[in-house]
Parts: structure tokens; C-alpha cells; sequence
């Protein structure tokens, strides 16, 4: 009898609709969340490519937590305390003048190759030299 009453209890509660849930929603948020953040970086890399050189770009590539922590990794761990000390205040001034963008809460230079590369100087792109030939 205990069997057939939790059979029926089961039954009831499958029928259920607050209990059902669409597999479509939690994977809709997820991806959500994955394209929201990958447009905080395209923004993020877009306001720090105008305002450093062609050393930062060639050692350092970008990534923006969730959290809003801004992460610098830099190829060589000798270079992470000079470009950190040289970077820093260009680097929180130039993503503290963008309008209306999600806020980056602090900025993290650290060891390592994750990331966005920066997109050559917009003067390096028009240049005849660096164009490929074929």
C-alpha cells in the first residue's frame, strides 16, 4: 500500500507546471551571460587600444570577469610590476571616460597568455609595410 501511495504522490506532483521547467531557460541565461560579457570585453579592448603603444600590445592581452575585474595578463613575468606601474592610472583613466559602459571595478595585472590580443595602431593598419604580401 506504502508504494502505491507514493506512486500516486509522484504522479501528482510531475503534473505539476510551478514544478516543470523549460531546458531552453537555463541554457538561454547562460548564454545570456556569455555574449553580455563578451561585448563588456569588445568595448573594454576598444577604449584601451587607443590609449597604448605598441609594447603594451605586443606583451599584454585582455580579459573582463563577471565581477568586473579587468585582467591584464603580460607574456613575461619580469614585465607585470614595469607594466603595471606604467599602465595602471593610463589604463583606469581611459576606461573611467566611457559613458554609459559597465563599470570596471579594478584592474589586475598578472603572469600569463589568456585573453584578448589588442588589434594593431590604427597608424600601423593604413601603413604600406604592413600589408601582406602575396
Amino acid at each position: 500500500m506504502a508504494k502505491e501511495g507514493h506512486l500516486a504522490w509522484v504522479q501528482r506532483n510531475a503534473q505539476r507546471t510551478e514544478r516543470m521547467r523549460a531546458v531552453g531557460g537555463p541554457v538561454t541565461q547562460i548564454l545570456e551571460t556569455i555574449v553580455a560579457g563578451a561585448g563588456v570585453t569588445a568595448a573594454t579592448v576598444a577604449a584601451i587600444a587607443d590609449v597604448v603603444d605598441e609594447e603594451f600590445r605586443s606583451h599584454c592581452r585582455l580579459s573582463v570577469s563577471g565581477r568586473g575585474d579587468l585582467y591584464v595578463q603580460v607574456d613575461s613575468a619580469p614585465l607585470v610590476s614595469l607594466m603595471q606601474r606604467r599602465w595602471n592610472a593610463v589604463l583606469t583613466e581611459a576606461l573611467g571616460q566611457r559613458p554609459g559602459k559597465a563599470k570596471i571595478r579594478r584592474i589586475v595585472f598578472d603572469y600569463g597568455h589568456a585573453g584578448f590580443g589588442l588589434p594593431p595602431a590604427c597608424s600601423q593598419v593604413n601603413d604600406p609595410e604592413n600589408i601582406p604580401r602575396q
